[in-house]
């Protein structure tokens, strides 16, 4: 794995069925390519595997839980370092489990959650309208510097597939996590179910490479 410089991108996708043989070889070959230990000692976990890829952020417009259109190159620029998800405010699985990560790594974050910023994409933008998503963040007690997103079908599907997480049933997609380096063009792609503990580790560590 490539050492990580200052700031970073933590995309959480909430999929909802996960190939553990998958994140089993992924993990094999991540461990022989490893050049960090503080990186060996986090991959070890069953839970959840990791590896490094590259992603382009594709040039859309969507809306943010005030309405407020909002460019998604521009806003991910910006907010280095910054934390997001997919998910869809009526799943009852594993969606909910992802926003309480994101909530509890802002938690054990402490002081250093001022430097991160969250981003949660909504995958049904045909139910979730900016109002949807704003009660959502009151109801979840979605902290600062976290901001929900949503905007028309196709676009977002042209998001999904831009980050490997496009599937025609949203009830058919994978829990993984993407962390982003400010001025590189590696992402870290962390699949299975990492917890708020986990993620705010592997941030504090990452970012002090």
């Amino acid at each position: 794995m490539l050492p990580v410089k200052k700031g970073m991108l933590v995309i959480s996708l909430c999929l909802f069925v996960f190939s553990w043989s998958y994140a089993d070889s992924d993990h094999s070959a991540m461990k022989s390519s490893e050049n960090h230990s503080a990186h060996n000692a986090m991959i070890q976990k069953k839970n959840f595997a990791q590896r490094q890829v590259l992603y382009k952020v594709p040039d859309v417009e969507l809306l943010d839980q005030n309405g407020k259109k909002v460019k998604l190159q521009k806003l991910l620029k910006a907010k280095e370092p910054y934390a997001v998800n997919f998910i869809f405010t009526t799943c009852s699985t594993i969606c909910p489990i992802m926003t309480v990560s994101f909530s509890h790594m802002q938690r054990e974050l402490g002081d250093d959650v001022d430097k991160l910023n969250f981003i949660s994409i909504s995958i049904d933008p045909e139910y979730d309208t900016p109002r949807v998503l704003r009660e959502y963040s009151k109801k979840t007690r979605a902290e600062k510097n976290w901001t929900f997103l949503t905007g028309d079908y196709k676009t977002i599907i042209e998001v999904e597939k831009a980050f490997d997480s496009y599937t025609s049933d949203k009830m058919n997609h994978r829990p993984a996590y993407l962390l982003k380096v400010a001025e590189d063009d590696h992402w870290l792609r962390i699949d299975g179910f990492p917890s708020g503990t986990d993620l705010a580790s592997i941030y504090r560590t990452l970012v002090h490479f």
